[in-house]
């Protein structure tokens, strides 16, 4: 890959960027006191044109999060927020983030203000004239207790907020989990407990709410150490009466009997569909989509990769935004021990297709990229806590610009006189290459790439289309998700009755 490194400084931070494409940018941003073991990558969530990093106290330092604004030269450092009522440096403020708009919610799952560890979340919200962060309302458990983990994972959608407490006790139940549901009041503007959150068959050790989202009327919460450690999922939709059980979640390939397949230990809700995250699945881990069929959720597919190693923790971290998803595998050895990856899925109708393996440009051992993804139209960001530029687990994050809808657009200025199959650019081409088709009327369109032998590499498009003009970006990835080797391929175009074919060349 011919690449540019750019060095600038941008409101007494530091930032790197890499370029990848004409389209996608990849970005490494560090706060500007980064310190020893400050895990700053631990928590990553993107809206808009804003994104928060959580991180730890760091070597004598309070905890604190980082909240970054897109401008012309880059992502730059717009607030950095520490908790006004910090008393200790141990409350492991920022071990969990979210972001709507101009909405954050931080946990703390140590804060000890009510009962000694039992934790805390904050809710922030954005000034619209100055810019500044003010802080709303601090969030506690209505059943407090010590040890509780309330705060290790929060989310917030609108005028909702979620928290979790996965070693919650319930009666003498220990470690069985619960989450906290709150609504912002009008007018006051504080945030007011409205429920708690049991699994209907909530038992000892299954640690519910170990991963929280929410979204709309919809929420879900993760159990994953529920059904002998194996995991599942629970959603919850709002009713007039308050937020009720809809619906219980587990893979359609349920390893029965098998332990840590870790179903349910990360989730992400966006409109219809829900993207839950297994680690331990199949040894390498994997990801599930599921979609809402009135009030049904079934399973629409599984994403799994055919690079990923026993161990990668692929499915740590989940983040789902529209036509897109991305999963963390903080564990992957792809450049040395540990190093991290993090892969991009796209959804064609109801397939997903693996589009990009992402791996910071300086991946390093222990890094941990991909510990925690957060990904919202078309920006994908990722934590690596362990990486070490600011001394030994200090972390960062990186920003991936551009991403958009990978894969197929329609340019339509009006409908073609010719079905037309064009030349790809660039050619040879590294990374990615993009690839022009017209259709001249509606049809069942197939844009398929092949190797030498004939043998099919990656179907792009296949489906029902309308006339128009079109465009598909590809990456060089095969059709289970990894990349091809350097060569000549052949990509065929074929509409009904006309069929086109032309030669492309791919170099690594």
């Amino acid at each position: 890959m011919n690449c540019k490194l750019l060095k600038v400084g941008l409101l007494a931070a530091s930032f790197f960027f890499l370029t990848l494409q004409a389209q996608v940018n990849e970005q490494k941003i560090l706060p500007h006191d980064g310190a020893l073991f400050g895990l700053y990558g631990q928590a990553a969530s993107v809206s808009g044109d804003l994104l928060v990093v959580g991180g730890g106290p760091g070597f004598l330092k309070f905890a604190s999060v980082y909240v970054y604004n897109n401008t012309p030269n880059g992502w730059a450092q717009q607030a950095k927020i520490t908790p006004s009522d910090s008393a200790t440096y141990g409350q492991a403020f920022g071990k969990s983030v979210a972001m709507h708009n101009n909405r954050l919610i931080v946990g703390a799952p140590v804060d000890a203000e009510m009962v000694n560890n039992s934790g805390a979340a904050y809710v922030y919200e954005q000034d619209q004239g100055s810019g500044d962060w003010i802080f709303a309302s601090k969030l506690f458990a209505n059943d407090p207790g010590g040890g509780d983990d309330y705060g290790l994972t929060v989310d917030i959608h609108g005028d909702f907020a979620i928290v979790g407490a996965p070693n919650n006790n319930i009666g003498t139940n220990l470690d069985q989990g619960s989450a906290y549901i709150y609504e912002r009041e009008d007018g006051t503007g504080s945030w007011i407990f409205r429920q708690q959150l049991l699994a209907s068959d909530g038992t000892a050790n299954h640690e519910y709410g170990w991963s929280v989202s929410i979204f709309g009327d919809y929420a879900a919460v993760g159990a994953w150490l529920a059904d002998s450690l194996e995991g599942a999922v629970y959603i919850y939709k709002r009713e007039s009466s308050g937020w009720e059980e809809k619906q219980r979640i587990t893979p359609s390939d349920k390893q029965y009997g098998v332990p840590f397949a870790s179903f349910g230990a990360a989730v992400s809700l966006d409109g219809d569909r829900l993207l839950v995250g297994a680690w331990g699945m199949d040894l390498t881990g994997a990801a599930y989509v599921f979609r809402r069929d009135n009030e049904q959720w079934v399973e629409e597919g599984k994403l799994v990769t055919d690079d990923s190693q026993n161990s990668d923790f692929y499915g740590w971290s989940v983040a789902l935004s529209g036509d897109q998803a991305l999963v963390g595998a903080m564990a992957s050895d792809d450049v040395s021990d540990d190093n991290g990856s993090a892969y991009v899925f796209v959804r064609d109708g109801n397939s997903w297709m693996q589009t990009d393996k992402l791996i910071s440009f300086d991946a390093t051992s222990g890094d941990q990229f991909g510990y925690s993804v957060g990904l919202d139209n078309g920006v994908a960001l990722v934590g690596a806590p362990g990486q070490e530029e600011n001394g030994e687990a200090a972390g960062a994050a990186y920003v991936y610009d551009g991403f958009g809808m990978v894969g197929i657009g329609d340019l339509s200025d009006g409908i073609p006189g010719h079905f037309t199959l064009e030349q790809n650019y660039p050619n040879p081409f590294n990374p990615s290459t993009v690839i022009p088709f017209s259709i001249a009327s509606a049809g069942e369109v197939e844009l398929t790439i092949y190797n030498q032998l004939g043998e099919t590499v990656k179907t792009l498009v296949q489906g029902s289309r309308p006339a128009g003009n079109y465009q598909v970006t590809w990456r060089g990835y095969n059709q289970r998700g990894a990349q091809v080797a350097s060569g000549i391929y052949f990509y065929r175009l074929r509409v009904d009755g006309f069929q086109q074919t032309r030669k492309l060349i791919y170099l690594r």
